[in-house]
């Protein structure tokens, strides 16, 4: 779900001005973003979906829309599909950051670095915007990720890559979370300041939270080191 501040900025500077403007996500999930950004007046969205079960319930929940031309549902991996799909065609390219189930991620790349890297290499052009989800786990990332236990233990790189796109970038804080937004040079993007102040505020409860539970990770970990040396 893109915040009500962000559909204003797009309905406004991209779909208003190009009435064949085109959207593309990855994660289709039960498909609220998609339908939300049809229902903004995207001409055309494409969502990258890797659970079957998510795609058929998508196929028949939206099938008129499907009939339409207007959404296609991709089935498969989003990094692998990016390549395919990716391309100037797209106004708008929304990241999910991806959640996993597997359980030793050690040695292993996040789907959203991979995207990342073949659209810092393939470019992103001045009319594009990119919205990354779930930045500010990406960016406290330590306060969540142990043990290769968590999706994002994944994404310790994200942050440097950003680093790398020659765009306008800017964090939009909600209710315990965040989207990254890097804007192309053909827009003009004005931060809600007390909103995002607010957030930020709201937001140091979450925070707290974690923290606690870092700091009680922190001392399990020595203590077993302790009690290891003492037997």
């Amino acid at each position: 779900m893109i915040t009500n501040d962000l559909q204003t900025f797009i309905k406004k500077n991209i779909i208003d001005k190009n009435i064949n403007s085109k959207y593309l996500e990855t994660g289709f999930l039960e498909g609220r973003s998609a339908f939300e950004m049809l229902s903004l007046g995207f001409k055309k969205v494409v969502s990258i979906e890797i659970d079957e079960n998510f795609v058929k319930e998508g196929e028949k929940k939206f099938s008129t829309f499907i009939k339409d031309q207007r959404l296609e549902i991709v089935k498969g991996d989003s990094a692998e599909k990016i390549p395919k799909y990716f391309s100037d065609e797209f106004d708008v390219i929304f990241l999910d950051a991806h959640g996993t189930t597997e359980k030793d991620l050690k040695g292993k790349s996040a789907p959203l670095e991979r995207e990342l890297k073949f659209i810092l290499n393939k470019g992103l052009k001045d009319h594009q915007l990119l919205i990354i989800d779930d930045y500010i786990k990406i960016k406290h990332f330590y306060l969540f990720a142990y043990n290769g236990y968590d999706w994002r233990y994944l994404v310790r790189k994200t942050k440097n890559l950003i680093k790398k796109f020659d765009k306008n970038i800017y964090e939009i804080p909600y209710k315990n979370n965040s989207f990254l937004l890097v804007v192309g040079n053909d827009y003009k993007f004005s931060k809600n300041y007390f909103k995002n102040l607010f957030f930020k505020i709201y937001n140091l409860g979450f925070f707290s939270k974690y923290f606690i539970f870092l700091i009680k990770r922190i001392i399990k970990f020595y203590l077993k080191k302790i009690l290891k040396k003492q037997v």
